[in-house]
């Protein structure tokens, strides 16, 4: 399954400022979900999200440390390349799944950007294949997971958060 979608020049990446989610930790999840808007296109452009899932025991923050990895704005293109081929590594593991899910300007502009949001964040967790009983989902900013998904915003980043470091 490729997790990443051709044609797309940007990646979901881990940044950010945090709040204090410690409390935030279910522990009958067995998945733990990070959704970030990874770019909006120019004003005719199209909009997209990344998603990675991973067990809740992974400690993501550890498989890139030293990496560099921040804010996908903040990189070079050719670091972007580098974080990503480490994390198709990481997914070819089985560690975790990711993948980019855009939508259109001609849908944007048919229905609104909140909308394409929506629509780009259920595609995407449809595509991943999710059961939302096995999951928790971070969510960066303003986006919003369908209702019958446990998730909470995080407002400046989800890169960063505790949860995304292992609870061993």
């Amino acid at each position: 399954m490729g997790w990443l979608q051709a044609g797309y020049s940007g990646y979901a990446l881990i940044g950010g400022k945090t709040d204090s989610l410690h409390q935030y930790s279910p522990m009958d999840k067995k998945y733990r979900i990070g959704i970030d808007e990874v770019g909006r296109g120019p004003v005719a452009g199209p909009v997209s999200v990344g998603i990675v899932i991973m067990p809740v025991e992974y400690d993501l923050v550890a498989s890139f440390q030293g990496t560099g990895l921040t804010d996908s704005k903040k990189m070079s293109p050719a670091a972007r390349e580098r974080a990503h081929a480490l994390a198709s590594d990481i997914a070819l593991r089985g560690d975790i799944r990711f993948g980019v899910y855009s939508v259109t300007a001609a849908q944007i502009d048919l229905r609104g950007i909140e909308f394409a949001l929506r629509t780009a964040v259920e595609v995407g967790l449809a595509k991943l294949e999710v059961n939302f009983n096995e999951v928790e989902i971070l969510l960066d900013g303003r986006l919003k997971a369908p209702r019958e998904f446990l998730q909470r915003s995080i407002i400046g980043g989800i890169c960063r958060c505790q949860l995304f470091h292992s609870r061993l």
